[in-house]
């Protein structure tokens, strides 16, 4: 679910933009687990939030990665 609509969304905005959301809401969310432990309903929201929000990061990564030209990434390839 996090990959349809990471992918979605780094269509219409940018694998940038949804890499750094992506990556900024998981950390709220691995920061507020602490807090919503205390019942289990909000635990298991929490862990799906966490799953959701951690692989909402890989599809824009990498797009933004096939995106670099080849002589950005360090060496030339074989042809």
């Amino acid at each position: 679910m996090g990959n349809l609509a990471a992918g979605h969304l780094t269509d219409r905005r940018g694998p940038r933009r949804i890499v750094i959301a992506g990556t900024l809401l998981l950390a709220a969310v691995r920061l507020l687990v602490p807090a919503l432990r205390g019942s289990y309903p909000t635990a298991l929201g929490a862990v799906a939030a966490c799953g959701v929000f951690s692989f909402s990061v890989t599809t824009p990564q990498q797009h933004l990665i096939m995106s670099f030209p080849r002589r950005e990434c360090g060496r030339r390839w074989p042809r």
